[in-house]
């Protein structure tokens, strides 16, 4: 049990820099999804196998085994695949573990997205620059729309995020005002307040965001 819980925090701290052994990727990928089909079984079995669990009953153990498979999806192996180089035998490895689970894991990579840029600081802004525009090398429409989107709601994203993209290259920016466009011209929205006078929040974040 507590070697479960050692992995899991070190999954945890490592993050996405697990992208530097790909090696290490893959095995950790087979350790993990044989620890929740061993859950999973004892489940279906009714019983844990030699007592490993103590007092805890298997659907007990399978939930824990759950929530440590969706941490370690959500904070390491889904934002470090977004860092390596095309390698189909790595994306296989994950999706056998992603594939244990729920479909609604397969979004977070938009959340981890988020978290990513919500860390975004001047302290930090050469590290994490970084590693937003290799997101956006990997997926750049979805990581560019993702971060448009967040610049509406949080116009106090708008200086770091810009220092940010310096990384990116040309074809991104392409893509960048091609969803920025769309954004502008995206119906359903108000592009005024209900007073009628003054223009909308998230119009006036994108405005600027686009001034800088």
């Amino acid at each position: 049990m507590q070697s479960r819980r050692r992995i899991s925090f070190w999954l945890t701290c490592v993050g996405p820099y697990l992208h530097r052994d790909i090696l290490l990727v893959q095995k950790i990928c087979r350790v993990l999804k044989g620890y929740y089909l061993c859950a999973l079984k004892s489940v279906n079995s009714g019983d844990l196998e030699g007592g490993v669990c103590g007092n805890r009953t298997p659907r007990l153990h399978l939930k824990e085994a759950r929530l440590n498979l969706e941490e370690a999806l959500g904070a390491c192996l889904l934002p470090s695949l977004q860092l390596i180089p095309a390698n189909p035998a790595v994306g296989q490895e994950k999706w056998a573990v992603l594939s244990l689970l729920p479909y609604e894991i397969n979004l977070q990579i938009q959340l981890d997205t988020r978290r990513i840029l919500k860390r975004l600081a001047k302290e930090k802004l050469k590290e994490l620059g970084r590693m937003v525009a290799k997101l956006a090398h990997a997926n750049p429409m979805s990581v560019l729309r993702t971060i448009v989107h967040q610049i509406e709601a949080y116009r106090d994203m708008i200086a770091p995020v810009v220092d940010a993209f310096k990384y990116l290259t040309h074809l991104e920016y392409d893509i960048l005002e091609y969803v920025v466009i769309e954004r502008l011209v995206q119906g359903g929205r108000e592009k005024l307040k209900d007073d009628g006078l003054n223009v909308s929040h998230w119009l006036q974040s994108l405005a600027s965001f686009w001034g800088h």
